[in-house]
């Protein structure tokens, strides 16, 4: 919402708040800064609605146009004039949002009330020494700093339960990516295997020199994962790249063929995205490519 705040305090320096508020001293014949006023609140109430589709999603149940209408009106509504006031609100909804990230990252479950009347009894002092505040501020900053550990060690566990979880899937795939290629050579011996690991079938060999290890070459293909679903694919175009600059299975392959030929590709995780994988492709997965390129 920074954005939508930062707009609406741009716009409130150049006119006043009025445009920000509906208690202020628009008078309705004033066909400037009605027409800007309702512009102004399209505007904020169009970009806020783009903005709540960022919204994660465990929070979208709880997070419902009416709660967050009638908090916004309070704050667009208030008594302009009372400016005390609405910086105390400002003041208070940045405390409130730091006490709610504590609470969704289970770092601190932080009293709201205990918290205000501490503020409160320092707020309402009639001065206060600079070494006091210093003092307050080494103690804040010693206790943020546990705030920083517990909030790394919280991520550090999710992290190492994510990576545990990605290793399990990935040593998966990689067992059923071994069982699928046996099987294809045991079914057809005219699968090779080059001493890297990778599968290949020669549909057909074409003519001329092969591929050189940094040559550009055009190439068609399609890939697939072992269950058959596409993840990629030159959708029958020949595409031209260097043969260096592809994952290292993809670009062992090119190096057999010459123009003319056509090839399948079994390429295991190994020579391809690891264990890690990428958005189209599960770490572990093995691709299977069928590769052309176009005779000369």
């Amino acid at each position: 919402m920074k954005k939508i705040l930062m707009a609406c305090t741009a716009v409130a320096a150049l006119i006043g708040t009025a445009a920000c508020s509906g208690s202020g001293s628009t008078s309705a014949g004033n066909s400037f800064t009605d027409s800007l006023t309702v512009a102004f609140g399209q505007m904020q109430g169009a970009q806020t609605l783009q903005m709540m589709g960022n919204i994660p999603a465990d929070m979208k149940e709880k997070f419902t146009k009416e709660a967050f209408l009638r908090g916004y009106k309070q704050a667009a509504m208030a008594d302009t004039a009372d400016v005390a006031y609405i910086e105390g609100l400002m003041a208070g909804a940045q405390a409130w949002r730091n006490f709610n990230f504590w609470r969704q990252q289970e770092v601190a479950d932080v009293n709201a009330q205990v918290y205000y009347n501490a503020f409160a009894e320092y707020f309402k002092k009639d001065s206060i020494s600079d070494m006091e505040v210093s003092e307050l501020t080494a103690k804040v900053q010693t206790l943020f700093n546990e705030v920083t550990a517990r909030l790394q060690a919280k991520q550090d566990s999710i992290r190492a339960a994510k990576e545990a979880e990605q290793s399990s899937s990935a040593a998966e795939n990689k067992a059923k990516a071994t069982a699928y290629l046996d099987s294809l050579k045991a079914a057809d011996s005219s699968i090779k295997v080059t001493p890297s690991g990778l599968g290949y079938k020669v549909i057909k060999q074409g003519k001329g020199a092969t591929t050189a290890a940094d040559a550009n070459v055009d190439v068609i293909y399609t890939g697939t994962l072992i269950d058959g679903t596409q993840f990629d694919s030159s959708n029958g175009n020949p595409v031209n790249f260097n043969v260096a600059q592809v994952v290292p299975g993809f670009s062992e392959g090119l190096q057999l063929m010459n123009p003319g030929s056509e090839y399948i590709f079994y390429i295991p995780s190994d020579l391809g995205y690891g264990d890690q994988g990428n958005s189209a492709v599960p770490g572990g997965a093995m691709m299977i490519f069928n590769v052309s390129i176009p005779a000369k």
